[in-house]
């Protein structure tokens, strides 16, 4: 999984911030998985295994999210 470059940290941390939320926007968490190349799912606790697998095996640390 390999993440798109023109997801910004800011991109990444509103996404993760939605998806905390009680209700979260679904069209927000699905706008912002697909601009960041990943499946979206209805699933709550995929969208967020995705979202935090995709950082971990591709965060800032390996690679540049710009």
């Amino acid at each position: 999984m390999e993440l798109k470059k023109n997801m910004t940290m800011q991109d990444w941390k509103v996404l993760v911030r939605e998806m905390a939320k009680q209700k979260p926007d679904a069209a927000i968490v699905k706008s912002l998985m697909t601009r960041a190349g990943l499946e979206y799912s209805k699933d709550p606790i995929l969208q967020m295994s995705t979202v935090l697998q995709a950082l971990e095996k591709n965060g800032p640390q390996k690679s540049r999210i710009s």
